[in-house]
């Protein structure tokens, strides 16, 4: 039983993923038979004796779960996010976490039972464990890079399959969409001295009076149009000391082509930071371990890193 559709058309992006990937679990049914069972096995470790022959998405399903997948002895519920930090806090009252555990419950008459997470989010994180032991060995968690990587080696596997076409098709848009949009922008390590223009002594001052409503930087690393950050780590303080939206990125080779693209600050949205983010703090954050190590000139955020580097700012004041 399925209502799931290929061609169903939903005004939420984030409602065309999940429609996407359950009409891929549910198509691949017809050349793989064992596919769903391995795929649920392999990322969740959630093993049904019985074959996955329901398939329910948003509009099928009665509730608020975003999917509910089932077999004879396993009922899977699914809250899908295609941004990070994007789940709805567990302080709220009646929250939706809560709201699907209680759903979850009431289907005594299975085995197994799973409230899955999917999200952008590291799964290892301090914001995704507290909603992991909301409810311990209820809810588990999902990472889209994860589910991308499966996919991927699938379909790799097996080149000459329709669902090999299909998959091909849905991880492209993935990664155009669910990891770029969730990329909130750069760490820029500062290359000080007289060919950047840029004086440990002084960029800080020049920069609180307004001085700088640019940033030059030898690669266009894609902030333009989307109000990303662009963050400034200071390899003699070593600290993050700067941060500020970019509004418009331009090429100009011909006035420094050394440094041939030119960000243009987003007005008011300079930040000097008077708490400076030390490199040993944003060390201990997940992917950042290495910041400061090699010839790196930058690394992209997560919107997950950056709100845990913007804590870090008050818990250094504390």
């Amino acid at each position: 039983m399925s209502d799931v559709n290929i061609f169903t058309d939903y005004s939420q992006e984030e409602n065309r993923f999940t429609n996407g990937l359950f009409s891929i679990l549910s198509l691949a049914r017809v050349e793989f038979p064992e596919f769903v069972s391995d795929f649920f096995s392999d990322l969740l470790e959630v093993r049904s004796a019985y074959p996955f022959d329901s398939f329910h998405v948003l509009k099928g399903v009665v509730g608020t779960v975003d999917a509910d997948v089932r077999s004879e002895d396993t009922c899977i519920l699914f809250e899908t996010k295609i941004e990070s930090i994007a789940l709805e806090s567990l302080v709220i009252p009646d929250n939706q976490v809560d709201r699907h555990v209680r759903k979850l419950r009431t289907q005594e008459h299975v085995l197994h039972r799973r409230l899955v997470l999917l999200t952008p989010d590291d799964g290892k994180s301090n914001y995704i464990s507290k909603y992991l032991q909301y409810a311990t060995g209820e809810i588990q968690h999902l990472a889209w890079k994860d589910v991308y990587v499966y996919l991927k080696q699938f379909a790799e596997l097996h080149p000459k399959t329709t669902l090999a076409g299909l998959i091909h098709h849905f991880l492209h848009t993935i990664h155009t969409t669910i990891f770029q949009q969730d990329i909130a922008g750069i760490i820029q390590t500062i290359k000080l001295g007289k060919k950047s223009g840029v004086y440990a002594g002084s960029y800080l001052e020049e920069m609180k009076r307004g001085d700088w409503t640019k940033w030059r930087t030898p690669k266009d690393y894609k902030l333009s149009g989307t109000r990303k950050k662009l963050l400034l780590y200071d390899p003699k303080r070593k600290s993050i000391t700067v941060e500020v939206e970019i509004a418009e990125v331009i090429e100009r080779p011909n006035e420094d082509p050394d440094y041939p693209w030119v960000n243009i600050f987003a007005v008011d949205t300079l930040n000097v930071l008077e708490s400076q983010i030390s490199r040993d703090f944003i060390r201990t954050l997940t992917g950042l371990e290495k910041l400061g190590i090699g010839q790196s000139a930058f690394r992209k955020i997560t919107h997950e890193q950056y709100a845990q580097l913007r804590t870090g700012i008050q818990t250094q004041k504390n």
